[in-house]
């Protein structure tokens, strides 16, 4: 009889002590591995992307810029409406070398840098007036770094620094400029 009360203290205790680690870790929040630097993805299917959503307004009048780069090819894509249906694209060639270093200069303008809870990563709504930035990292469809930003300032999950990355991603496209005259931003 004396085991048995003995085993439900003990017991007891390992659920009290249980409880505490999981509180504890709620608190602390998750653990989060450290990123993987940009430059070990030259060589493989990565692609980085970065997506500028105009101001929030009608279908009809909606209009953002999609940029997608990877080992092969910089590709930007002119998108109309909220369903993102693409009115125009252009692509150029790349190869590993040029994307390694467009990697490392994402990586030292803080690319891999933010706030990863997956409660934060809708966009919608922040900035109405002003655009979005998503950036992304996926391979092979999957996401790896998912972040955004805003041109009001101090919103969103990017703690890199927006004007550089945005810069970077504008000059991987050699007309940059001319293709995205008419754009509405």
């Amino acid at each position: 009889m004396r085991a048995r009360y003995l085993l439900g203290f003990l017991v007891g205790i390992g659920l009290i002590i249980l409880v505490l680690i999981l509180i504890v870790k709620s608190i602390i929040g998750p653990s989060q591995t450290p990123a993987k630097p940009l430059l070990d993805y030259a060589g493989t299917n990565a692609v980085v992307k970065m997506t500028i959503d105009g101001p929030e307004v009608s279908n009809q009048n909606h209009q953002s810029v999609q940029i997608v780069v990877n080992q092969y090819q910089s590709e930007i894509n002119i998108i109309s409406g909220y369903q993102g249906s693409v009115v125009s694209s252009k692509s150029y060639t790349n190869n590993q070398a040029a994307y390694a270093v467009f990697l490392r200069a994402l990586d030292l303008a803080g690319y891999s840098k933010g706030n990863t809870n997956p409660s934060a990563t809708d966009y919608r709504g922040f900035c109405p007036f002003g655009d979005r930035y998503i950036y992304e990292l996926s391979d092979h469809g999957s996401d790896i770094e998912y972040f955004w930003s805003t041109s009001c300032g101090g919103q969103g999950t990017f703690g890199g620094n927006v004007a550089t990355v945005n810069a970077l991603f504008a000059d991987q496209i050699p007309d940059y400029n001319t293709l995205t005259n008419n754009v509405q931003f």
